[in-house]
């Protein structure tokens, strides 16, 4: 893990549960908002983010070009 200031989550799954429990939270306050995880490739962990969507992994692309 390195220097990111951002909320570290192990994997994709840990960051999109937490992704889902934020936006249920808010969803009872009326907020409105797109969400989504990323992979940060400093620090090799994932990241919340207010753009929609999940990034695909970069092993995981990698993966799918074969």
């Amino acid at each position: 893990m390195s220097d990111c200031s951002k909320i570290y989550y192990p994997n994709r799954a840990v960051a999109s549960f937490a992704m889902r429990a934020i936006a249920s939270r808010d969803e009872a306050r009326d907020l409105k908002g797109r969400a989504g995880v990323y992979f940060c490739t400093p620090c090799k962990g994932w990241h919340l983010t207010s753009k929609s969507g999940t990034q695909i992994a970069p092993w995981e692309k990698a993966r799918n070009k074969s």
